[in-house]
């Protein structure tokens, strides 16, 4: 066996003692094993052989390779405030007045109110 049969043979029963039915490989291991396969994909061999060699289905691998071994982060989002409730009056004889904050609907129906 050469160095790097020996590795896979290790990362194997590192991976297999670490599973446990559907609980996950902690993220360390992941990063190790993301190293080794790209190492030997670098050197000419296939990820679904390397992932074979690990003991890991090849979707499982590709996977891990896709997200570089990083851990799991927050995405950054950026709050934008909401939008000021923007409202249409319709008044007599198809009048129509598009686009007004509340604050401008009450002033609009204060000047047009009959009352002094």
């Amino acid at each position: 066996m050469d160095e790097s049969e020996d590795r896979a043979q290790a990362l194997r029963l590192k991976l297999a003692s670490r599973r446990d039915g559907r609980r996950r490989v902690p993220e360390e291991l992941r990063a190790e094993a993301v190293a080794f396969a790209k190492a030997e994909h670098a050197s000419g061999k296939r990820y679904k052989s390397i992932a074979s060699a690990l003991g890991v289905k090849a979707e499982t691998l590709m996977r891990w390779c896709r997200r570089n071994g990083e851990p799991k982060k927050f995405a950054r989002v950026v709050v934008k405030r909401a939008a000021r409730p923007q409202l249409t009056v319709h008044g007599p004889a198809g009048t129509r007045i598009e686009e007004l904050s509340i604050q401008q609907v009450a002033e609009l129906l204060q000047a047009l109110s009959c009352s002094d």
